[in-house]
């Protein structure tokens, strides 16, 4: 089935960046892109499929920057997840400052993030070293 809404396509991308399932969250947002190619939610999604897969970091955060730049709605993936990819990515590049910097934003937003202040956490735990 092929939905002509971009919706079902979008709860499919959540499922796949939960698992951290590149390859399958890029075919689907390959799909998505086809229904709706202006609908914002598309760049949080093709960011986190570039940090999970690896690949151009710096596209990935290009992605989720711009995604940021849009008003927060209650039904799109949060500010603080996007901040807490971000934070992923810093950490993978090794950039802990920055990658603490994305949690705290995070956190100041939702607070109750535990997977972020763990992350968070263990950096901090690591520069006092």
């Amino acid at each position: 089935m092929k939905p002509a809404q971009i919706g079902p396509y979008l709860e499919i991308a959540e499922y796949y960046a939960l698992r951290e399932n590149a390859a399958a969250l890029e075919s689907v947002l390959r799909d998505a892109t086809r229904v709706d190619p202006s609908d914002a939610r598309l760049l949080f999604y093709r960011g986190v499929a570039g940090i999970i897969a690896g690949r151009s970091p710096e596209t990935a955060r290009e992605q989720l920057t711009s995604y940021l730049s849009h008003p927060e709605r209650s039904d799109w993936p949060s500010h603080a997840e996007a901040r807490e990819w971000m934070g992923r990515l810093f950490e993978r590049q090794g950039k802990t400052v920055d990658a603490a910097e994305q949690y705290r934003e995070a956190l100041k937003a939702e607070p109750g993030r535990k997977e972020t202040r763990a992350r968070l956490d263990r950096i901090e735990q690591s520069l006092k070293q």
